[in-house]
């Protein structure tokens, strides 16, 4: 399961910027610390919800809630390194570029 904004919605321009910025997102999750890759991996491609996450890795749900979200912190942090991303007034993206060839992820 991919994050919602990586979600087809209808066909259109967009479309190719979001199937290239999602084969971006692997590399860049096996790049983040184990913790928060396992969080990411298990809460957005898996699908398994936080309360599950917490569960499984014998956290607090609150403790599950914060490496979710911090590695989803470290991935924007990581996309926007190397690509400037147009996105419309829904906040979904219609255009990326990448800013040099100096990202290896991407």
């Amino acid at each position: 399961m991919l994050p919602e904004w990586l979600i087809k919605e209808e066909a259109n321009s967009s479309d190719l910027a979001k199937q290239d910025l999602a084969e971006c997102l692997l590399p860049m999750i096996e790049a983040l610390p184990p913790h928060y890759r396992e969080a990411v991996m298990a809460s957005e491609i898996e699908g398994m919800t936080q309360k599950a996450l917490a569960k499984k890795k014998d956290l607090s749900l609150s403790g599950a809630k914060s490496r979710v979200q911090r590695g989803r912190a470290l991935l924007k942090t990581m996309l926007l390194g190397c690509c400037r991303i147009e996105l419309n007034r829904g906040g979904r993206i219609i255009d990326y570029e990448k800013k040099d060839d100096a990202c290896l992820r991407c």
